[in-house]
């Protein structure tokens, strides 16, 4: 299955107002659509979709108010197994990463191995909910995107010391990645 990810930003009005006015219709299967916290301007939001029909959800968003500031097909990697929606109150933090095409195996693998014990610590709260990798990369580099569920902030803020295992893991795949940037945001409800 092709995710749909789109950054979308309400210039002339309120991105509630222009939220509201959404005919979902075009959405569906909406993965989630999220209202940044920090790395996002104020009138954004992040949508993430599966739908078949790319043009139509475009046209729908466009139709609302919005406009597209950017965006990409997506295939999930390790995460999620199969398409569920994003049901779960907290905070999200998109990271994207900047990587060559051919080390897409390896920072998969090693984002695997560390989730292990990632998830499993009790001093914070974390879930990974995906790891996408672009569906049609232009050349020799690509972008991927990781989407993990904290509580709150302050389990975001705790989770970066993890465990030495998570640490060593975390720092090996960041060697293989250009650049990355991160993208704080909440979940925001489907209009009805």
């Amino acid at each position: 299955m092709t995710y749909h990810w789109l950054r979308i930003r309400a210039d002339d009005r309120s991105w509630q107002a222009a939220w509201e006015e959404l005919d979902t219709a075009a959405l569906a299967p909406l993965w989630g659509a999220f209202r940044g916290l920090f790395g996002i301007s104020t009138s954004e939001l992040l949508v993430v979709s599966g739908t078949d029909d790319p043009e139509k959800m475009v046209e729908a968003i466009e139709d609302a108010g919005f406009g597209i500031v950017d965006g990409l097909p997506m295939t999930p990697t390790a995460r999620p197994r199969e398409f569920a929606p994003v049901d779960e109150d907290g905070v999200y933090v998109f990271r994207f990463f900047d990587v060559a095409s051919d080390v897409v195996d390896e920072v998969v693998e090693l984002s695997t191995e560390a989730w292990t014990t990632f998830e499993d610590d009790d001093a914070y709260e974390a879930e990974v909910q995906g790891l996408f990798r672009e569906a049609e990369p232009e050349d020799e580099r690509e972008v991927m995107m990781l989407v993990t569920r904290y509580a709150d902030l302050a389990s975001w803020e705790t989770s970066r010391t993890p465990s030495p295992v998570a640490m060593d893991l975390f720092r090996r795949r960041h060697e293989l990645t250009a650049g990355a940037i991160a993208i704080a945001t909440r979940p925001i409800p489907t209009p009805t």
